[in-house]
């Protein structure tokens, strides 16, 4: 018999340990590799990670937990900024204007790539101003119900729409 094992859940803190891992791997590989440039002294202030959402939500908690893991294996200082507000534009706008030194990373959530969608116009282009790093996790979103009664109720509305794919 054959046993199909699930993948870790990047939500998992093995994933998220595993991912600033490899970000901070990145970010020490020229000091280990002897690299005898400018970005050999990268960082050599603390590095801003810019949530664009309200702070002790999902988005802010796993920032956190990044830069936690960043410090831990870079020995150097990595500063959670929660910047909400606009539907996430004021955040993703102040990383957008900031230098582009490596020195402000935005944690960007659904928000980043569907508000193109909801905004007439944005103060920055999601697609020239940003370049993806990693992904850091993902979040399943559910229908829940309260009861039973409710549960029947929602279950025989929902047949009524069709089959899902």
């Amino acid at each position: 018999m054959c046993k199909i094992r699930a993948p870790i859940s990047p939500l998992s803190r093995r994933g998220i340990i595993k991912a600033a891992g490899v970000l901070g791997a990145g970010i020490a590989a020229p000091a280990f590799l002897r690299v005898h440039s400018a970005i050999a002294d990268y960082p050599d202030r603390p590095i801003k990670i810019v949530v664009a959402t309200t702070p002790g939500g999902p988005a802010d908690l796993i920032a956190r937990m990044i830069a936690g893991a960043l410090q831990q294996s870079t020995g150097k200082m990595f500063i959670v900024e929660d910047r909400p507000g606009g539907g996430g534009n004021v955040g993703m706008s102040y990383a957008a204007h900031s230098s582009a030194d490596g020195y402000t990373i935005l944690l960007a959530t659904t928000q980043y790539s569907v508000n193109v969608g909801f905004f007439k116009q944005l103060p920055f282009d999601a697609e020239k101003d940003f370049l993806g790093v990693s992904e850091l996790a993902t979040s399943p979103n559910a229908f829940v119900v309260k009861a039973a009664r409710r549960r029947r109720a929602f279950t025989n509305s929902s047949r009524s729409l069709g089959p899902t794919r």
